[in-house]
């Protein structure tokens, strides 16, 4: 029964947090090319230029976060409200002073960067200079919120995390509709209702928190046990981080010392329709993240087992059927999105799109080593592995082949990186390798050469590339539904839709 109501809690919230981003991806697009005719293309190109450098400072938040999750999740999972209340409120103190430090940081590289880099009339240099200090003040309301956030989602309230999100995706298109009803400066003041939009909604986090949920009243106590604990979680949690994006901005670097900015260019292209369809997944496991870690918290290995099996394939069918039409016409959709395909560009997207498909198999492992706590090897040993695309990458380029096999190294590592996870996580909690090949791997594998078929026949069979992609979806999710699904799984997801489709 428990299984059960686990099953049918997370299929709810999944819903939920699809129906928020398909609501605030609209929303930003609409809102994106408002502003844009509304602030003018110099306007615009200042806004979000400075707001990319305050933005690059945040990644030292990125690690505090992943670790308030987990010890909230972990403490509550137990039981211990007590020790949640104190993870919360250490926490809160941690992510204060992170912002301040961001923001004086930001501040001072904003600075720099707008005296002596950036390029701007004359007339907008005081614009800019605002710019800068209102979009570090964003930030930094922002970062404060990241524990209220933390606790709304460690309590699996994603009914109230998707409304709220709604709501202030709507109120930053209500603020760029009244900057067409102001004469004086409108980037400036486009700003400072960004500001106030932020404190808004971080209020209503706040109240929200401290008016059903004890643990997030705030004690100021230092527990230096736990301060240790969080501070080695989150210090190893930044090594992981930092080996990515070093990975990742260290291939661009080379890339860039070796070829041409125009092959930089199809990485930005591959990245950003990349992030789109990982989108899709996020979601999917924003839901799933507090229960894996209550369960290894409770000690419940044998379902913890069971929802890493189901978490894996479903989020491998997630980004597959989303994937497939994507993979088999890159070319025809990088035409239609981009008046200009930077050379590469399709053999990097379906390369990326392949890597990110390892990833979503294997971030429930990840997110159960993290639920240990105990990461430090974890990371070092991944950190090592994902950092070695910069030799490979060197080499090859070197050696003077084509950047495509730059990407194919990394999608090939990625599948190592997989690898030493998946035999982590069997030391970790005793999961039998049949057991996963079984329940995971046989099953993706059959229903990937399936969808192959599937894709092979749609693009044989069809001129236009619009409606095969159409007809390929469509019959994705049918063999995923038919075989991919058992038939309490089925019957878990349709009654979630008929209660969304249906409710009164």
């Amino acid at each position: 029964m428990k299984d059960i109501n686990t099953s049918k809690r997370l299929a709810k919230n999944t819903m939920l947090l699809y129906s928020r981003m398909f609501v605030m991806m609209a929303v930003a697009f609409y809102a994106t090319r408002i502003l844009l005719h509304i602030l003018g293309v110099d306007d615009y190109g200042i806004y979000n230029t400075i707001a990319g450098v305050v933005i690059l400072f945040a990644f030292l938040n990125n690690a505090m976060v992943t670790t308030t999750q987990r010890f909230l999740n972990y403490y509550l999972g137990v039981g211990d409200d007590k020790l949640a209340r104190s993870s919360f409120s250490m926490s809160l103190i941690v992510h204060f002073i992170i912002a301040i430090i961001m923001s004086v940081l930001a501040e001072i590289i904003g600075l720099w960067f707008i005296f002596n880099k950036m390029s701007l009339p004359a007339e907008r240099f005081d614009a800019a200079l605002w710019t800068l200090h209102l979009s570090v003040a964003v930030t930094f309301v922002n970062i404060i919120r990241s524990p209220y956030n933390a606790c709304i989602i460690a309590y699996e309230k994603m009914d109230f995390y998707a409304y709220i999100s709604i709501i202030e995706a709507l109120l930053n298109l209500l603020i760029v509709y009244v900057l067409t009803l102001v004469k004086f400066d409108q980037l400036v003041f486009y700003c400072i209702l960004l500001l106030l939009v932020t404190i808004m909604v971080t209020y209503a986090y706040k109240y929200y928190c401290n008016k059903h949920y004890s643990i997030s009243n705030f004690v100021f106590k230092i527990d230096k046990k736990l301060f240790s604990n969080l501070f080695n979680f989150s210090l190893f949690s930044l090594l992981g981080n930092a080996a990515n994006v070093g990975a990742q901005q260290g291939v661009n670097l080379f890339i860039n010392s070796f070829t041409n900015v125009a092959v930089n260019a199809a990485i930005g292209v591959s990245n950003q329709l990349s992030r789109g369809i990982y989108s899709f997944i996020t979601n999917f496991q924003i839901a799933f993240n507090p229960i894996l870690v209550k369960m290894y918290a409770r000690n419940e290995l044998s379902d913890l087992k069971r929802m890493i099996c189901q978490v894996s394939r479903f989020s491998f069918y997630l980004m597959v059927v989303i994937s497939l039409p994507v993979i088999v016409y890159t070319n025809e959709f990088l035409q239609l999105w981009l008046k200009e395909v930077p050379i590469y560009s399709a053999e990097f997207c379906r390369l990326t799109i392949l890597t990110l498909l390892i990833d979503t198999i294997a971030e429930p492992l990840w997110k159960t080593v993290q639920a240990s706590g105990n990461i430090k090897r974890y990371q070092f040993f991944t950190s090592l592995i994902i950092l070695s695309n910069l030799p490979v990458a060197y080499a090859i380029l070197k050696l003077g082949f084509s950047p495509v096999y730059i990407f194919t190294a990394k999608f090939l590592i990625n599948i190592i990186a997989y690898l030493y996870r998946a035999f982590y996580v069997r030391n970790l909690i005793s999961f039998h390798v049949m057991t996963y090949v079984r329940e995971v791997l046989f099953p993706i594998i059959s229903m990937t050469i399936v969808l192959i078929l599937l894709g092979y026949v749609s693009y044989s069979i069809m001129d236009n590339y619009i409606i095969s992609s159409i007809i390929m979806f469509g019959c994705s999710v049918l063999a995923v539904w038919t075989f991919g699904l058992n038939s309490h799984e089925r019957k878990i997801v349709y009654q979630e839709i008929q209660k969304k489709v249906f409710r009164k």
